[in-house]
């Protein structure tokens, strides 16, 4: 096979084989969601430069042939291209199945939708102008992987900023919505109107948690907003509906707990049957709570309410009408 004029294939062949390493040697820093899906996205501008460089490389052999369609005909190039990237973008997430850092579907949609932009931006380019349905449609598929590339980063912003609204509130229907920083372990959390009985503002709605009886039941607060300082107290507003009493803890941690029971915040709660209370925890007792530290106010990394000596098969629900810093 002859090689065109351009970069020589030796070149692209490293430049290729250093894109395909780096997401498997690299990746984002810290836990939060933002970083998360940054992470995501950036499989697709990684694999954007890589089918472009694979599809330079295939340039370098017009002789190539795919029985009698000659592979740089039309689409044909760009189509081996992206299937070639695809495969490469699998054998990725293999690779790190295996190493420990776990494979992923969504990162091969973000490979995909990189790969198919810079494909389409290049046969956008090739296509004569005489053929405008054809460069319509590259230009098309281009926008459509921009879109599917930048949802995920638009809805994790709306989850923040509707965290920032509700704020100095932990708690909000539209956070229930996200589902990004509000998640239930041994049951099911859903967003709805008080029970009668426990009404006491017209209109009022709350977080019903609703126990499935097969493990521990419990609510997560994942990355509040850290900084609690300027605040008096943390208020919860609880409703215990059920014929038998609660006995739950609220566990707060901040950015240097180490995981011990007696480096974080913990408050049991006792739930009479069928009440509705107010428990309040001033934030200067929530720092002192750890042994031989201060709690740091202005790092609080996670809130977690759950049953603490749940009963076998536990039957029933607990709902928070409010979480609210005060003062």
């Amino acid at each position: 096979m002859s090689a065109t004029s351009g970069p020589r294939p030796w070149f692209l062949i490293i430049a290729i084989a250093a894109l395909v390493a780096l997401p498997i040697a690299t990746g984002l820093s810290g836990t939060t969601r933002w970083r998360a899906a940054l992470n995501d996205a950036g499989h697709a501008p990684l694999f954007a430069a890589l089918a472009w460089l694979l599809y330079r490389l295939l340039r370098q052999f017009p002789s190539l042939h795919l029985g009698d369609v000659p592979a740089l005909r039309h689409c044909a190039a760009p189509a081996i291209v992206f299937a070639v990237s695809l495969a490469i973008g699998g054998a990725v997430e293999l690779l790190q199945a295996v190493i420990g850092r776990g494979a992923s579907a969504f990162d091969m949609l973000m490979d995909a939708a990189g790969a198919a932009f810079a494909l389409a931006w290049v046969a956008w380019r090739e296509s004569p102008t005489s053929r405008p349905l054809a460069r319509a449609g590259f230009a098309g598929i281009a926008a459509m992987s921009i879109l599917i590339v930048l949802a995920p980063l638009m809805e994790v912003g709306g989850a923040y900023l509707h965290r920032a609204r509700a704020w100095p509130s932990l708690l909000s229907e539209a956070q229930w919505r996200d589902g990004k920083f509000l998640a239930a372990t041994g049951g099911r959390l859903q967003w709805a109107p008080v029970p009668s009985d426990w009404v006491r503002r017209s209109n009022e709605r709350g977080l019903e948690l609703q126990f499935s009886g097969r493990s521990v039941p419990g609510i997560r607060w994942e990355e509040p907003i850290p900084d609690w300082r300027g605040f008096d107290a943390l208020e919860l507003e609880l409703v215990n509906p059920t014929e038998g009493p609660l006995h739950w803890m609220l566990r707060i941690h901040d950015a240097e707990h180490d995981q011990r029971h007696d480096d974080r915040f913990n408050r049991p709660i006792d739930l009479p049957a069928r009440t509705r209370q107010t428990v309040r925890i001033a934030l200067g007792e929530m720092a002192r709570a750890p042994v031989g530290r201060t709690l740091d106010l202005s790092r609080i990394r996670g809130v977690a309410l759950f049953e603490r000596s749940p009963a076998q098969g536990l039957a029933g629900s607990i709902w928070v009408i409010r979480a609210d810093l005060i003062g």
